[in-house]
């Protein structure tokens, strides 16, 4: 009997605990107030994302990325586009003197190498328009002797700007200071030696133009007399070129060339010509050759220096402190290639000026990133960065802090209590007693099939109460 008593007892606690898991788990249908409230959620929580990634976005982006983008598309499309505007209006005075000599040749204006009053009427107008332009000097192909034109210097000249000189046998027609010394012969010497820059006229090849020019491989320094007794340095450049006479013949029956060179001064692109004040105070714009060596710069002492008792060109990696050597190997010695390096907070840009003037670039120098911040912006974006991440570092802190807290309450509870003073209930404590046994001796079955068959009636709540008393 105590068997079937222990059957049964385990029977009906099985299916009682079956009926209270399956009341807890019964689906349930949500109401159309229940969907606004996920979506709402499901809302906030998607739009509290964005806030937080724009935000972050916003700061990092200016102060990493948009201060810099603004510094190099200054530099390069701002900076070097107006300062190659500005130095290609002095170097081109050499090119338009070209144009000017080379189409009076052609067209008939300036005829023989003796025309001096011609060729005097067309390049005085050159001297008095383009005050870069220093001197013009001419060579024959037909014959040793030179022409040369050069602006006067001085507070006393009323009359032009220019005065011509000549070693030819007929100078005189020029004036009475117009003649100058032929050059000495060596003995066995039966011409005066060329020039450089006249050997070089003489290998061009003549376009279909009736001319052509070339720039000098190294730029050359202009010796003028200073007024305290001394001499004046001025950089320049000088483009060598060849035109033919379309009429004039040489005595072999061909025809007549004239080599010439015209010489520009770019003195004038130094000091404040060439700064931009937006680069900052440090920034730097300067003006250079193929060859790297300075022509125009803020500073005069950037250009020259002195090697074993002589004054040579500067070269632009020889300058401390701009970052300027990074942008060597964009300087081939005949061409220029357009560069742009940044090296630590030093932004480096190389554009080379427009055709024909392309043996010649500017290099714009910006050693900070101060001239190109907006203060307002980076306070604005470090305030942004801070607010976006607030919320998420303080629901973590205050997870963090209530983690450790119950840590450190459940640790000192299982301390005040010890190992004694904890209550354990295990199953060796449970005893079960069989109804039957409980019952008086002699009381038949059948009362504890009636009590059995009465708590049935009962509620689920008050059955196993029931049954168990």
């Amino acid at each position: 009997m105590d068997a079937d008593d222990d059957y049964k007892w385990k029977t009906r606690t099985t299916g009682g605990l079956k009926r209270q898991k399956s009341r807890h788990f019964v689906s349930r249908k949500l109401d159309a107030r229940q969907y606004a409230i996920c979506a709402g959620a499901c809302f906030l929580i998607s739009w509290g994302l964005a806030v937080t990634f724009l935000l972050l976005r916003l700061g990092i982006m200016y102060t990493f990325d948009t201060i810099a983008l603004t510094r190099k598309h200054y530099v390069v499309e701002g900076a070097t586009s107006w300062a190659k505007t500005v130095a290609s209006k002095d170097v081109m005075q050499a090119v338009n003197v070209w144009n000017l000599i080379n189409s009076s040749i052609i067209g008939l204006v300036y005829k023989e190498p003796q025309d001096y009053s011609n060729l005097n009427s067309v390049l005085s107008p050159a001297f008095e328009t383009m005050p870069s332009l220093h001197s013009v000097d001419l060579t024959f192909s037909d014959s040793v002797s030179e022409v040369n034109m050069v602006r006067q210097n001085g507070s006393d000249v009323v009359t032009s700007s220019n005065y011509m000189r000549s070693n030819s046998v007929d100078c005189f027609l020029m004036g009475v200071d117009s003649c100058t010394a032929i050059e000495d012969l060596l003995p066995g010497q039966v011409a005066p030696l060329r020039p450089q820059w006249q050997i070089l006229g003489t290998l061009l090849k003549p376009s279909a133009y009736g001319g052509v020019f070339t720039w000098a491989p190294e730029p050359e320094l202009v010796v003028e007399p200073s007024g305290d007794g001394g001499s004046l340095l001025s950089p320049s450049i000088r483009l060598i070129f060849q035109s033919t006479f379309p009429r004039h013949r040489t005595p072999s029956g061909a025809s007549t060339k004239v080599i010439g060179r015209i010489t520009v001064k770019v003195a004038a692109l130094g000091g404040e010509r060439l700064v931009d004040s937006r680069l900052g105070e440090k920034g730097s714009i300067y003006l250079c050759d193929a060859s790297g060596a300075m022509l125009a710069s803020r500073n005069p002492s950037d250009l020259l220096t002195v090697e074993d008792g002589l004054v040579r060109y500067r070269y632009l990696w020889e300058i401390d402190g701009d970052g300027v050597s990074t942008v060597r190997n964009a300087f081939a010695g005949s061409s220029i290639e357009a560069m742009t390096v940044k090296s630590g907070d030093t932004l480096v840009a190389v554009e080379p000026l427009d055709h024909p003037l392309e043996r010649f670039a500017i290099v714009a120098v910006a050693p900070s990133f101060e001239p190109f911040e907006n203060h307002v912006l980076i306070g604005t974006s470090a305030i942004a960065s801070i607010v976006a991440p607030a919320p998420y570092v303080l629901a973590g802190g205050m997870a963090f802090i209530f983690f450790w807290a119950q840590c450190f309450h459940t640790l000192r509870k299982k301390e005040t209590k010890g190992p004694e003073g904890r209550v354990s209930i295990t199953a060796s404590h449970i005893s079960r007693t069989s109804i039957s046994s409980n019952l008086p001796d002699g009381a038949p079955g059948g009362i504890f099939r009636s009590m059995t068959y009465r708590a049935r009636k009962l509620p689920t709540f008050m059955r196993s109460k029931t049954v168990l008393r």
